[in-house]
């Protein structure tokens, strides 16, 4: 800390928050006595925290957060159109937005240092800025 100005964190034995928030609501309608329909919609917000390294002795900056939100809609209609004939047409949207983010410093970048038979891990991931995913 003295000579670089950097607080690795805690060592090994630290928690990191993990959340899960679920949303889920649908909708049913009997539009006639032979037609249906459904709309679902679904949103995930998640955190988990992760770490870089399977190393024992992991400074609390060595994580990293996964946080992915997950939106989805689906619409479905039924038909029974006779006893013998039935259709079911479903449209369905996915949205998945993630930004992994490391936990330390982007500008102190990850570290391995040995000591004895161990190796100790500190510092933010190198690739952790690029891994945005949008689809």
């Amino acid at each position: 800390m003295s000579r670089y100005n950097y607080d690795p964190g805690q060592i090994s034995s630290f928690s990191l928050p993990e959340t899960s928030e679920k949303t889920i609501i649908k909708l049913n309608a009997n539009i006639t006595d032979d037609h249906r329909a459904v709309l679902l919609y679904q949103k995930d917000e998640d955190l988990y925290p992760r770490k870089y390294n399977r190393g024992e002795t992991v400074f609390s900056n060595n994580w990293y957060l996964k946080p992915p939100e997950i939106d989805r809609v689906t619409f479905s209609l039924f038909s029974d159109w006779s006893d013998r004939v039935s259709t079911k047409i479903r449209f369905t949207n996915y949205e998945r937005v993630e930004d992994d983010h490391s936990v330390g410093d982007p500008y102190f970048p990850e570290s391995a240092i040995s000591v004895g038979n161990d190796t100790v891990y500190l510092g933010g991931d190198r690739y952790r800025g690029a891994n945005f995913i949008n689809i």
